[in-house]
């Protein structure tokens, strides 16, 4: 539909409202809405009357790994009740257990072959910048500390740090949330940012592989090499540059980043050709995670111009 603009004075330009959704959505003189910008076009939007953004989901017969890959997906997108269905009464139990990385999310009601979750918590575009900086933290301390656990061969240490992979799901899971709800501050940079949130969350998920498999017993009491923990280190630094440049760009960090990355993967197919089995699985997720801090340049530098 089209509106005439109404110049008042000499600086002030007004369109009206379409009348039929102001009353729909309760609007009154002096309620606030929100105004965004998108090149060429202009968002209004309010909170007062908004419908919950409701889905039906059939996960009988499916196992733990399908179900949370449909609850992960459902909570990204941003729905704000979920109908579950399920066959086996198991599955609630598997619900409530993915309920604590997915944030916001509660069960209001279940039977015996279905369940109503809902999100009680209002997502805001202000917590988004908050939430992914905690997710860049967490997943550095991780780094760090898994580092320091294989240094010391510690596997009760390793077993523990697996949990930060579940922090960062919650906090990587969340600021897809908003984005798929909100966008990004910066709309038509959406998808950079997006991508730029997986990569971080599939790192979290390289340094939990590393994790479990070292704090199992077959791995538990191996002695990583010096040069495997030369090479995690070299990893860790490489993933502090991309943070640091991320939260202030500066052009020496981002060309340390192009020359760190050459060598990595080189002094990693070295130690793949000439060290210990043991170290193939370390060795496979530290050359996973410098190809998803390399990648997530692109985003970055398509977020930055």
């Amino acid at each position: 539909m089209k509106r005439k603009i109404i110049q008042i004075a000499n600086s002030t330009q007004l369109v009206s409202l379409p009348r039929k959704w102001a009353v729909s959505h309760g609007l009154r003189k002096g309620d606030e809405i929100e105004v965004m910008e998108e090149g060429n076009k202009i968002i209004i939007a309010t909170d007062q009357g908004a419908e919950l953004e409701k889905i039906e989901v059939d996960v009988s017969g499916m196992n733990e790994r399908m179900i949370s890959w449909i609850m992960h997906a459902v909570h990204k997108s941003g729905y704000d009740e979920i109908d579950v269905i399920f066959d086996d009464p198991k599955t609630i139990g598997i619900i409530q257990e993915l309920l604590k990385e997915l944030l916001g999310y509660v069960i209001i009601q279940h039977g015996e072959k279905r369940c109503t979750i809902k999100s009680i918590s209002r997502v805001l575009e202000k917590e988004f910048d908050p939430t992914l900086r905690r997710a860049f933290l967490v997943t550095l301390s991780m780094a760090n500390s898994t580092l320091e656990g294989m240094k010391r061969a510690d596997k009760s240490s390793l077993k523990d740090l697996e949990s930060l992979e579940s922090t960062n799901n919650q906090l990587t899971g969340f600021c897809h949330r908003i984005l798929n709800k909100h966008g990004y501050s910066q709309y038509n940079k959406t998808s950079y940012m997006y991508v730029l949130i997986w990569q971080l969350e599939s790192i979290a998920d390289d340094l939990k592989t590393i994790c479990h498999a070292y704090s199992k017993p077959a791995l538990s009491k191996t002695k990583v090499s010096k040069e495997g923990l030369e090479l995690f280190e070299k990893v860790n630094k490489l993933l502090q540059l991309f943070y640091e440049l991320f939260y202030d760009y500066d052009k020496k960090k981002l060309m340390t980043i192009s020359i760190e990355r050459k060598g990595i993967p080189q002094i990693g197919y070295e130690l793949l050709r000439s060290g210990k089995k043991e170290e193939i699985m370390l060795v496979h997720a530290l050359l996973n995670i410098t190809q998803r801090i390399v990648d997530s340049m692109g985003s970055y530098l398509g977020l930055r111009y």
